[in-house]
């Protein structure tokens, strides 16, 4: 991954979000050019989780949780800005600069 402030690993990995259960469905890697807008991000997350079901997923970095997002039929239908369990912004957001 060549984004700078993010330490650690050079991948985002991919959790399907149910209950209180994480189950790893998959990782993406990511250019600096897809964190320049909340839809750059959508396509690149897009391209890398085709295959996922319907349900919410979550987006951990070696650092922690990075973005939350929903997929329905096969489509990423938002990216979730604040999250409900502790009402801070995703970390993501602070990326973007369109």
């Amino acid at each position: 991954m060549e984004i700078k402030n993010l330490e650690g690993s050079n991948e985002l990995d991919i959790f399907f979000n149910k209950s209180d259960t994480l189950v790893k469905v998959g990782a993406i890697k990511l250019d600096k050019q897809d964190l320049k807008s909340e839809g750059d991000f959508i396509k690149a997350l897009q391209e890398g989780t085709s295959s996922l079901d319907n349900g919410a997923y979550n987006v951990h970095h070696d650092s922690g949780l990075f973005a939350r997002f929903n997929v329905k039929n096969k489509r990423i239908t938002g990216l979730h800005r604040v999250s409900n369990n502790t009402g801070i912004i995703m970390p993501c957001w602070s990326y973007f600069t369109e």
